[in-house]
Order: C-alpha cells, then sequence, then structure tokens
C-alpha cells in the first residue's frame, strides 16, 4: 500500500506539472481506488495559502500508486461545485492543531497509519481491540491535516469511508 506522499506525488506526475498545483488529501473511495484532486495553489496578499477550484480528479491504484484514471472536473459538476471558483484561503483544518509541532506530528501519523488503514477499511471485517486503538490515532491526525476546504469532497468521494471512520472508533468532527 502506497503512502500519501507517494499517492499525491504519482496523482501530480500524472498531470504534468508542478507549479502552481497543490493536491488534496488522498480520498479513500470504496471503488477500491484513491482520489486526488489536484487544485489552482497560490500565496494571497497575507502570506497564507490560497487554492481554486480542483481542475483535475486523478484515481490510483493505493497498493501500486499507478494511475487508474484523469479527468477533468468542472464547474459545474458535482465536484467541482463543492469548491469556490477563485483562489481563497484554504484554513483552517477542520480540528486546529495546539501548535506547528502537533501539526507536523499529526502530518506524520496520518502518513504512517494510512495504509493500514485503507486496508483494514477494505477488508470489511470486525476490528480487532489494537485495530480499533490504530484507526482511532489515524482519526485523530486526519482531522487535523484535512483542509476544511476540501470536506465536502470527501463526504461526496468517501462518504463510506467517512462512516467506516466513524464507526470504529472515529469522532466525526467534520460530520
Amino acid at each position: 500500500m502506497k503512502s500519501a506522499r507517494e499517492l499525491r506525488d504519482a496523482a501530480l506526475s500524472a498531470a504534468g506539472k508542478a507549479d502552481g498545483v497543490r493536491q488534496s488529501r488522498p480520498i479513500l473511495e470504496s471503488r477500491g481506488c484513491v482520489a486526488v484532486l489536484l487544485h489552482r495553489y497560490g500565496i494571497g496578499a497575507d502570506g497564507n495559502p490560497t487554492s481554486g477550484p480542483p481542475g483535475l480528479l486523478v484515481r490510483l491504484d493505493p497498493r501500486s500508486g499507478v494511475v487508474l484514471s484523469k479527468e477533468r472536473v468542472s464547474a459545474e459538476g458535482p465536484v467541482g461545485r463543492l469548491f469556490p471558483s477563485t483562489l481563497v484561503p484554504i484554513g483552517p483544518t477542520v480540528v486546529e492543531s495546539t501548535s506547528e509541532a502537533a501539526s507536523r506530528e499529526a502530518h506524520a501519523i496520518c502518513d504512517r497509519l494510512q495504509p493500514r488503514v485503507f486496508e483494514l477499511f477494505w477488508e470489511k471485517r470486525s476490528l480487532t481491540d489494537a485495530e480499533r486503538e490504530l484507526v482511532r490515532a489515524f482519526d485523530t491526525a486526519f482531522w487535523q491535516v484535512l483542509w476544511l476546504y476540501e470536506l465536502p469532497a470527501h463526504r461526496l468521494l468517501g462518504a463510506d469511508f467517512l462512516r467506516w471512520l466513524n464507526k470504529n472508533g472515529g469522532t466525526n468532527p467534520g460530520g
């Protein structure tokens, strides 16, 4: 299973560009693939990151990182209409970290645990106590790294995963 960074890098490579583009967190779809949205990116006059609507949706095999499909995202489509049409500030996250160090740690935890948590989701079975603890740790980190800006896309494309996460020890602060 590929890490979040490897999946995001594969999506960016599939787009054939890097400047002015940011990738969403991998969105686990129930069809056995991971979706990554590629957005226009910038820095606002206040120095904070901004993001525009996604221009491309890349679906990947999470085990190999192979690109399964690429599709343009139209402003009128189901994903495109979830986002503002211009560059807007992308912060805050669903659950704000207490410090920059805590944010870095949440990213590291989420990236480290994501492959195993995704596997557990696809196994569709009852979890052991140890696996539930792992899911709880991932859940806590996930909400600290997920931008509120991206939450609607996770709800749309990854709804089954978010329900499973909540059922298996998650806190569901993203609703």
